[in-house]
């Protein structure tokens, strides 16, 4: 016990090290990732497939497949804008229905050492549908799958500089490209 008591100044001494270097690392990854974000514009591709049970896409008669194409930019006062173009393809051999629409979105990030973190706050159609009609159920839904893709809790990993991936446990992986020509 007397060692203890004589050597005590050295293990506070080397607690007081182990927190901030613990919240040094933590941090410096955060912002890392922050200066990474912010440096330019960056797009992704998504494709997801919709199983029809007549229930839901009543218009359809046939399971569709939702093609999303954007560009997410990231603001260095913490908000972030999203643009995207969402077209649905018919799955059917005799019938080939096309619709497209445009979407923009924006909100807030932060990031906590590998977690981005988005809080979506406003979410625009550029070609607006008629309220109450079955393509508004279509827009409705894949803004709520751009919602849930832009949520909290998305893993970042990054590929080299140019590329990184988001992930959660509820939704797929997003690849999104550095766009250098825009």
């Amino acid at each position: 016990m007397s060692y203890f008591l004589t050597n005590r100044k050295y293990f506070l001494v080397f607690v007081l090290i182990f927190i901030l270097s613990f919240i040094s690392l933590t941090s410096g990854r955060s912002f890392i990732h922050s200066n990474r974000l912010l440096d330019g514009v960056w797009g992704f591709q998504d494709k997801i497939y919709l199983n029809n049970d007549k229930s839901m896409l009543s218009q359809f008669d046939s399971d569709v497949l939702a093609n999303f194409d954007g560009k997410l930019v990231f603001h260095d006062d913490g908000s972030y804008s999203l643009s995207y173009n969402v077209s649905f393809l018919q799955l059917d051999e005799k019938n080939e229905a096309v619709m497209n629409y445009s979407i923009n979105s924006s909100g807030s990030w932060d990031i906590d050492g590998d977690e981005l973190n988005f809080v979506s706050d406003d979410m625009l159609e550029l070609k607006p549908v008629e309220s109450g009609t079955q393509y508004e159920y279509i827009l409705e839904l894949a803004g709520n799958v751009m919602k849930r893709s832009f949520s909290k809790h998305q893993l970042i990993f990054w590929y080299e500089d140019s590329a990184f991936i988001l992930n959660s446990l509820s939704q797929e992986q997003i690849i999104f490209h550095r766009n250098e020509l825009l």
